[in-house]
């Protein structure tokens, strides 16, 4: 199976998507497409601020189609850090950086 995430423009590549839908019938994967875009956006230009939607012919609808095709085990263990652990290495760079400082200070 395979999670595909586009804008859903074909822009560039040697591969038009329906020799990729031949392609894939061939080799016996799945392929679920993910839709990313932006929210509706102002532009400015030139010529004034219009609005822009890239998004406007998106289809949200794939995630409830994609958990009916490959349902997922309710009984899955996820495991998430509670604490964040950023703060360590941090600190340890901080002062570091610290004692950089001090040092050249005093022998430069």
């Amino acid at each position: 199976m395979l999670i595909l995430l586009t804008d859903g423009v074909n822009t560039a590549g040697e591969l038009s998507p329906e020799e990729g839908v031949v392609m894939e019938k061939k080799i016996g994967l799945r392929i679920h497409t993910v839709g990313i875009g932006a929210s509706a956006m102002s532009v400015s230009s030139f010529f004034g601020n219009r609005t822009v939607n890239p998004s406007a012919d998106l289809d949200e609808k794939i995630y409830a189609v994609i958990d009916k095709l490959e349902p997922v085990d309710d009984d899955v263990q996820m495991f998430r850090p509670i604490q964040a652990l950023f703060v360590y290495p941090l600190a340890l760079a901080m002062l570091l950086s610290g004692l950089i400082l001090l040092f050249r200070s005093r022998f430069a």
